[in-house]
């Protein structure tokens, strides 16, 4: 038995013109066993596309990841994992294998009752009450449902009652943005045009954020929620922003994209950490009686000399009731020798980036390692040569080592600066094996990296 399949009505972006997404009914009989509810038609998708919970997207790939998206309406793939990690190191870009979208546009004029695109707008004012009662009611609703309200909310918007739409947007998004079983992104979308508030504007992007895979779409997203969210006061949005502008950088494409977060994210880490005033990036901590530097590091994930360079601190020697600013969390190195460059996450936020040089012959090994050796000034061991002290031109170790634990098949590796003010082997394979830095880039994080922090060299 046939039955009608559910339409998709949206509007382009500030284009004024009508689009409608309009599926086709089935005129085939269901076959026993098969589900009658399957759109079959691959060149439509609903405003509010069901899941499906066995799929894991950050297996897929991306075939397109440069592509802007042009329809308010495109379809977006749920995320089980909320605020995963992605990094480019190690991340598979999805395959979009979505059916696009077919978008038909009318005039609304030329519409009729019976035409099945026709959804007749409401021309009394609906109080809000009863549009949030209405709404309410859907709570749980299955996604044919969801999309008829979606629907109502695109007339209004298409007879030019922006206030009404608004208010079913908003009401329909609050109510399905904790579904994992379906994805709303478009209703997002539109209730991002709508917002009438900053704060409304960044719920609707924390979703976008949230819920995209493709690195292309959660770059986009991430760094318009970052941008905003700097702009907002309080410590959640500065937090918030740190996260945002973070998940940009990680799903960047290019240098060129890269670039964009860090003229952004840049100075913001200069104001809230490496200018050593009192930021909503760092812990609060008062010194207890018998707390010494080493516990109050160790307790925070932290070094003695990143806390006593946060505080300004001249020695070790601290009291009772004494506040200190710290920069709290799990710190984690990343080389990803392809683009010659370095970055440093804590609790999987950006902290620090860097082009670096890397090994001649591309003698850089590739793993895991961990930091066994913080010195500063430190004196090269050439092999079979005499040790060359700090501050000699032919030491090539700079103002800072780094050093890898040793394993079976690697020995003597790490990150260090470099004796060429010009830093002329940054970007090359020059070293003997080891990622080099410029002396005042080491120098700004090498204090901020505790003994056992991990390092991932990829190729």
């Amino acid at each position: 038995m046939s039955r009608l399949v559910p339409l998709i009505l949206a509007v382009a972006l500030g284009a004024g013109a009508v689009v409608i997404v309009q599926s086709l009914m089935s005129e085939k009989t269901p076959v026993e066993g098969t589900d009658p509810n399957k759109v079959e038609d691959p060149k439509v998708q609903p405003m509010v596309k069901p899941v499906d919970p066995e799929t894991d997207p950050q297996k897929t790939q991306d075939s397109n990841t440069n592509k802007e998206e042009e329809s308010v309406v495109k379809p977006l793939i749920d995320d089980s994992n909320s605020k995963t990690k992605v990094e480019p190191s190690s991340f598979t870009p999805k395959e979009n294998n979505e059916p696009k979208i077919e978008v038909i546009e009318k005039d609304p004029n030329t519409l009729k009752d019976d035409d099945p695109s026709f959804v007749k707008p409401n021309s009394v004012e609906i109080p809000n009450d009863a549009i949030k009662n209405e709404i309410s009611l859907l709570v749980g609703a299955p996604p044919e449902k969801l999309e008829l309200a979606a629907k109502k909310a695109e007339a209004a918007l298409k007879s030019g009652d922006r206030s009404q739409a608004y208010r079913r947007y908003q009401e329909l998004f609050r109510i399905t943005k904790a579904r994992r079983d379906i994805s709303v992104a478009a209703i997002a979308q539109r209730y991002l045009e709508l917002a009438s508030t900053p704060e409304e504007r960044l719920e609707s992007l924390d979703y976008l954020v949230d819920r995209e895979v493709l690195p292309s779409s959660i770059y986009r997203w991430a760094m318009k929620a970052g941008d905003l969210a700097m702009q907002l006061k309080g410590k959640e949005n500065t937090q918030a922003a740190w996260s945002y502008l973070t998940r940009a950088y990680l799903n960047a494409n290019s240098d060129t994209e890269r670039k964009k977060v860090t003229d952004l994210l840049d100075p913001f880490l200069q104001k809230n950490i490496f200018d050593k005033g009192y930021s909503h990036l760092l812990t609060r901590h008062t010194v207890q009686p018998g707390e010494s530097l080493a516990l109050i590091a160790k307790r925070y994930q932290s070094t003695i000399d990143a806390i006593k360079y946060l505080n300004k601190l001249n020695s070790n020697v601290i009291q009772p009731r004494q506040g200190l600013l710290i920069l709290s969390g799990k710190i984690e190195l990343y080389v990803k020798k392809s683009e010659f460059r370095l970055w440093a996450l804590v609790d999987n936020k950006l902290l620090f980036h860097a082009k670096v040089g890397l090994g001649k012959n591309d003698s850089t090994p590739v793993g895991k390692f961990i930091i066994a050796e913080r010195v500063e000034n430190p004196t090269w061991y050439p092999p079979g040569k005499e040790p060359i002290p700090a501050g000699n031109p032919e030491n090539i170790l700079g103002t800072r080592w780094l050093g890898f634990k040793d394993t079976e098949e690697h020995s003597g590796f790490g990150i260090h600066g470099t004796s060429d003010p010009s830093g002329g082997g940054i970007g090359k394979e020059v070293s003997l094996g080891c990622v080099r830095m410029l002396n005042k880039e080491i120098e700004r994080i090498f204090y901020f990296i505790p003994y056992n922090t991990p390092i991932t060299i990829r190729s």
